[in-house]
């Protein structure tokens, strides 16, 4: 039996309801207020073991990129947004080493965004074609590198395949997009 595929999904769930919560009452409207609730609310953390889980972003207000994700991955899937985690490596000028990030389905491509790392207060979205290319925001180089690309590949298509997207107007995005 595979423990860790029932507390990720258990914690899922958790954090959906959270979620589910947060949009029925109006805090979380759309992917950049829940980026920047993220944001505004969860310090980067790897000090417990539940800092790896959504629900240590949402009840504890810390996670790690791994927690952060999950937690943002639970926002947009109540929001009808496709998201899927990621996870490989960064090398940055910030920081280096295993990471987790999220990417998302919006204007008819895939894009990454981080809200562990780029948490300056804008949501910046990134084509996925152009991750593992090194690319600057805010005086940040950054470069992504998946732990395998046809992992990452087959979480879009299955993401996509298990989804029916909202209809555009539905989803009010403002974001940045680096072309």
């Amino acid at each position: 039996r595979d423990w860790s595929s029932d507390v990720c999904s258990s914690d899922l769930l958790a954090a959906r309801a959270v979620a589910q919560g947060m949009i029925e009452r109006g805090e979380i409207t759309d992917m950049r207020s829940a980026f920047d609730w993220l944001c505004r609310n969860c310090a980067y953390s790897k000090e417990s073991l539940d800092d790896a889980w959504a629900t240590g972003a949402l009840f504890y207000g810390r996670a790690s990129c791994n927690g952060t994700s999950l937690a943002l991955k639970a926002f947009l899937d109540e929001l009808g947004i496709p998201c899927v985690v990621q996870t490989g490596t960064v090398t940055s000028t910030v920081a280096s080493g295993y990471h987790a990030w999220n990417e998302v389905y919006v204007d008819g491509g895939w894009y990454l965004i981080d809200a562990a790392l780029m948490k300056n207060g804008s949501l910046y979205l990134v084509p996925v074609s152009t991750i593992t290319s090194n690319f600057s925001r805010n005086g940040v180089t950054f470069r992504y590198n998946y732990l395998s690309s046809l992992a990452g590949e087959k979480a879009r298509a299955a993401c996509l395949d298990s989804f029916a997207p909202l209809e555009p107007s539905a989803q009010p995005l403002t974001y940045e997009k680096q072309e």
